[in-house]
């Protein structure tokens, strides 16, 4: 999946599928990624139609030019979603005041991948309930920095742990 995609194999891949706008907290990513030493394994891979704001435009491509991003800027089809997901070693759910259900989180569930989501609302329960990967506080780019730095050093046995519970779940 990755060759498919160009996605260097050196790198740890974070994956952030579907609308690209603020209140999916894409925005956090971004800052989060720019703060990170440009010797970062970090890699975002963003999939679905960006939002028109021109700081997040500007951000991922300033991601994409340092070798940190692969942005693919469109509806994916339904093969290019499965090899985003498998290319992925973590999913991203940094949403900002997202109270309801996320299709997201059951994508990633179904393709195994660990998660790093915002603690708000109801993907914040169902994650920590389920044991789905790690939470950060809502907002906060620190933390989701700092989740996403914790998700990179992750035991494989821990990363098996993850996985079980995305099966069951």
């Amino acid at each position: 999946a990755r060759k498919i995609l160009k996605i260097p194999l050196d790198k740890f891949v974070f994956l952030n599928y579907g609308i690209g706008d603020k209140r999916k907290g894409l925005h956090l990513v971004i800052r989060a990624m720019l703060e990170a030493s440009d010797e970062s394994r970090l890699f975002l891979l963003c999939a679905g139609q960006i939002s028109r704001n021109n700081t997040i435009r500007s951000g991922l491509d300033k991601l994409e030019n340092l070798g940190h991003a692969k942005v693919l800027n469109r509806y994916v089809s339904d093969v290019e979603e499965t090899l985003c997901f498998c290319a992925a070693d973590v999913v991203l759910l940094p949403y900002i005041n997202h109270f309801g259900s996320s299709g997201v989180l059951s994508l990633a569930a179904g393709a195994g991948k660990i998660v790093v989501a915002s603690d708000d609302g109801l993907v914040g329960r169902r994650v920590l309930e389920h044991k789905l990967g790690l939470l950060f506080s809502s907002g906060n780019t620190k933390a989701l920095k700092n989740s996403m730095s914790q998700a990179m050093s992750l035991s494989q046995f821990e990363r098996d742990r993850f996985q079980n519970s995305a099966s069951e779940y």
